[in-house]
């Protein structure tokens, strides 16, 4: 066992991922500000920690490129659907340890047009 009063040395450095989303899930989170300003390709970076059944909890924005586009949201609403092999391919438990998950998003789809308002009754 490890001691638990020496600072942490376990590294989470490639995790086995038995839950991401498809790529359905990933366009369903593309951000609309960002199809709207016509930016098709966009990166989040978020830092999260491991629970003890392998999935991400406290995650936090660290980048998103470009900004202000709402790919740091949307990396946060993919990370709440990713789960990992809870345990290391060395035996480790991953419980506790943080990642920086890069989530890439893509746009292949139509650009959405805006939904026009229903005809008013006179």
């Amino acid at each position: 066992f490890r001691n638990p009063s020496t600072p942490e040395a376990r590294k989470l450095t490639h995790p086995t991922w038995i839950r991401t989303l498809s790529a359905e899930g990933m366009a369903s989170l593309y951000p609309a500000a960002a199809l709207k300003a016509g930016v098709t390709t966009g990166l989040a970076v978020v830092n999260c920690a491991v629970t003890a059944k392998g999935e991400m909890s406290d995650c936090k924005v660290a980048r998103e490129d470009p900004a202000s586009q709402g790919f740091g949201a949307a990396g946060l609403e993919a990370a709440k659907v990713m789960a990992m092999n809870p345990w290391t391919k060395e035996g480790d438990p991953v419980d506790g340890l943080r990642i920086g998950l890069p989530i890439r998003f893509v746009w292949e789809g139509t650009t959405i047009e805006p939904t026009p308002p229903a005809p008013t009754k006179p």
